[in-house]
């Protein structure tokens, strides 16, 4: 394996292996378990940031170098310039940030809506993305950048701009955890971190979101995408994401998709694979 050379700029003191740190670069703050190749980005998905990623970049093998991103309108990262942008927007503002990294290429996990944006950058920079794993996938709704937003989408905005950040995070982590009355440190982490959410950076990844049509996309791409789905999760269950893999199966490319497993925490059975 070849040892990733970090520049001065965002070299975390001592800097050896398997080291988390938290750095901005490019105005873009993000966490980042030093490491060697290969190189692994995470994109979070739309209530949540970087920060989602850390227990897993704790528990993760050593080795990989693992980098974790806040989207534009994230953290203290920076709006992008359109008020309703679109997946390929975002798939933008991630290529601006490998070259801030003087990163050539890595593995794509897209969580969620980070899945829509995996995507679209994969399409966008493929020489780029080395393999994309999509976990709990979004789906989009394919509008057109200036179309209405879906009621389920605007009913997110009117639900944040009448509750605010806190309320509303405490109203919806629950939803997004399995077995919330079980597992209350999950969804105490969960809320923590919605809570933090900017609402105009979270405006903007709704109309993100909106754009994406994440079965019309796969289709074009010309890497081997593969698919985590959680088992019990309420929010991306199983019908809805394998809508993403389904149509690659009526393609001549059939065989450029695979699913890693199937996620279950009420068997205490991290991964199970796929019948």
């Amino acid at each position: 394996m070849r040892q990733v050379t970090l520049t001065p700029r965002h070299k975390h003191k001592g800097g050896e292996n398997g080291l988390l740190c938290r750095q901005e670069i490019g105005c873009v703050p993000h966490i980042e378990r030093t490491g060697f190749d290969p190189t692994l980005v995470f994109l979070h998905g739309i209530g949540s940031s970087s920060e989602s990623f850390a227990p897993l970049f704790e528990a993760f093998p050593k080795g990989p170098r693992l980098i974790a991103w806040n989207a534009p309108g994230y953290s203290t990262s920076k709006l992008l310039a359109k008020a309703t942008p679109t997946a390929s927007d975002y798939a933008e503002a991630l290529e601006q940030f490998f070259d801030k990294l003087n990163l050539d290429k890595a593995t794509i996990v897209g969580h969620s809506l980070g899945s829509l944006f995996a995507v679209a950058f994969a399409l966008r920079a493929p020489a780029r993305v080395s393999s994309i794993v999509l976990a709990a996938s979004a789906q989009g709704y394919g509008i057109g950048a200036d179309e209405p937003l879906p009621t389920k989408a605007a009913d997110r905005l009117n639900d944040l701009a009448r509750l605010g950040p806190e309320k509303f995070a405490e109203m919806r982590a629950p939803r997004l955890v399995f077995n919330p009355e079980g597992n209350p440190s999950v969804v105490a982490l969960v809320r923590q971190e919605m809570a933090r959410i900017n609402p105009d950076g979270y405006a903007q990844a709704v109309h993100g979101l909106a754009s994406g049509d994440l079965a019309a996309a796969v289709v074009r791409l010309d890497k081997k995408p593969a698919f985590i789905i959680g088992a019990h999760c309420a929010i991306r269950p199983k019908p809805q994401c394998i809508a993403g893999p389904r149509p690659m199966a009526k393609c001549p490319a059939a065989s450029q998709f695979q699913t890693l497993g199937m996620l279950s925490m009420s068997k205490n059975q991290p991964l199970l694979p796929m019948p």
